[in-house]
């Protein structure tokens, strides 16, 4: 099937819109992600001296 230059455009176009929703997608995943690993990093830093404290380590 042959495609006159306005369905190639349209289909460029479509493509490019495409690509650009998928990138900003992806954009806020990665933001998403940044957050929750700081939080999980943020917990577990918090865990950290009652762990020690159960396991006898805490140094006074």
């Amino acid at each position: 099937m042959h495609r006159g230059r306005n369905g190639q455009q349209r289909a460029a176009l479509v493509a490019g819109l495409r690509n650009a929703e998928e990138a900003k997608r992806l954009k806020e995943l990665e933001a998403e992600n940044k957050r929750l690993k700081q939080l999980l990093a943020e917990s577990e830093l918090d865990k950290l001296p009652e762990e020690e404290a159960w396991e006898g380590n805490v140094y006074v």
